[in-house]
């Protein structure tokens, strides 16, 4: 689980993640990192992006994600 976010059940991140997160590599991205605690450097070299990249699409993605779960 990602630090600093809410402690919420895995089956509520994944529902969050299939419902707000369009693009489809960033879905896969978001549920290894949130649900199975991959880094942004694991994830980067996993999917040929940079780190500061990947850090930048899980910031967006995360952003997204936690004012979807605030409604």
């Amino acid at each position: 689980m990602q630090r600093g976010l809410p402690t919420k059940p895995r089956s509520e991140w994944e529902h969050l993640i299939s419902e707000w997160i369009l693009n489809a590599q960033y879905r896969e991205i978001m549920r290894r990192n949130i649900c199975d605690g991959a880094t942004a450097e694991q994830l980067a070299e996993r999917y040929g992006f940079s780190v500061n990249g990947m850090k930048g699409i899980i910031k967006r993605c995360t952003t997204i994600l936690l004012e979807a779960g605030a409604e």
